[in-house]
């Protein structure tokens, strides 16, 4: 199994075996096509370990995209798969961080604003809002004048 490793530029990509003392790596081109592949594995192969790295990335999208609970979110992803891939498996507590990093990355705070000028209201924040009176208000009205109180 192969990292990305690094990209010199873009036209090649740079590819190297998950096992640290392996000394395989392979050269690609920006279309995943094989260019050069430098070595030979020094040790077998590993199915669990691969079943592993491809829940790991499951969990990681899942955690990002949804906002399940991630023990919900670890327990469906293991329920079904083999002693030797849960064997393989990071803690509970590991698992549970690397997800919440993912989120955290996400989800990076904005800037705090100085001022009323320099503050910046997320597209998915600035939309209409129902007030009790049925009039609708948008988030730069609110910020303009008060909310009339019925």
């Amino acid at each position: 199994m192969f990292t990305f490793h690094f990209s010199a530029d873009s036209t090649k990509r740079f590819w190297r075996c998950v096992t640290r003392s392996c000394r395989c790596r392979l050269h690609t081109d920006v279309n995943d096509v094989i260019v050069n592949r430098l070595g030979h594995h020094t040790h077998g192969s590993d199915a669990a370990g691969v079943e592993v790295a491809e829940i790991k990335a499951n969990t990681k999208r899942r955690a990002v995209d949804t906002m399940e609970l991630l023990s919900q979110i670890r327990n469906q992803a293991v329920r079904f798969t083999g002693q030797s891939v849960q064997g393989q498996m990071p803690s509970i507590s590991a698992t549970k961080r690397f997800m919440q990093r993912a989120r955290a990355q996400n989800e990076a705070p904005l800037p705090t604003p100085t001022d009323l000028a320099s503050l910046i209201v997320p597209d998915q924040y600035n939309s209409n809002i129902l007030h009790p009176t049925s009039t609708n208000y948008s988030y730069s009205e609110i910020a303009d004048k008060p909310i009339p109180i019925a």
